[in-house]
């Protein structure tokens, strides 16, 4: 005898069958349900008199974050004048490089003070370096008297927009231009300072030239 046929393979409901299947039920879960009354007639299901239960009362608004205010960093443009006013001076200031040799560029006149362009400019940390003659051409140059500066006399410097800075002095001392500590003199420093430089000590008319260079070191006083 031959088995029994295989009853046909259940056939996979069509996609519009799908949309029409979600379709009542979303229509069922939004109406009520409908059921018969006697005589034939439906009557709807009364809806529930219970109240709704409560929703969760949503969480209060945070207030908006505080608008943070750009901060602008003042801008420290080059010294264009210095002032010393314990010992008169008030000078050009002239910025330059190093020479060949790798030193300062030394003003060509007395008149004038000379700042190394590649330190720090007036008021940011670092050291500002100035130079300047005691004497030029026979006569009194613009340091003739930074010899006589004390603790705490102002310097003061004048940048290109009109900005004026002032520092105290802290020290001076005397270096020997052959074994001068480069480091201590044009190394950086943690604050604000300048440092101003020019010939000092005694006067070698064989060598025309001074015995030692005179450093002078004025720092920002604390706010």
């Amino acid at each position: 005898m031959r088995p029994p046929p295989d009853p046909p393979p259940a056939q996979r409901p069509t996609r519009r069958a799908l949309l029409g299947a979600l379709a009542g039920f979303l229509l069922a879960s939004c109406s009520p349900r409908q059921v018969s009354a006697p005589g034939g007639r439906t009557t709807p299901t009364p809806l529930s008199t219970r109240p709704p239960a409560p929703s969760a009362t949503p969480p209060p608004l945070l207030p908006p974050p505080p608008r943070r205010t750009p901060v602008v960093e003042p801008v420290y443009l080059p010294p264009v004048r210095l002032r010393v006013p314990a010992i008169g001076v008030d000078a050009e200031v002239k910025a330059v490089g190093l020479d060949d040799q790798g030193e300062l560029v030394i003003p060509t006149r007395g008149d004038y003070v000379v700042w190394y362009a590649a330190s720090a400019p007036p008021g940011l940390p670092g050291n500002s370096i100035f130079a300047g003659h005691v004497d030029w051409g026979g006569r009194t140059a613009v340091f003739f008297r930074l010899k006589e500066l004390r603790p705490d006399d102002l310097i003061e410097t004048v940048a290109s927009d009109g900005a004026v800075r002032t520092f105290r002095m802290q020290r001076s001392w005397l270096v020997e231009p052959a074994a001068a500590p480069l480091a201590d003199i044009y190394g950086p420093t943690p604050r604000p300072a300048v440092t101003l430089i020019t010939c000092g000590g005694v006067f070698l008319s064989e060598r025309r030239d001074y015995s030692h260079r005179l450093v002078v070191r004025g720092e920002r006083p604390d706010r």
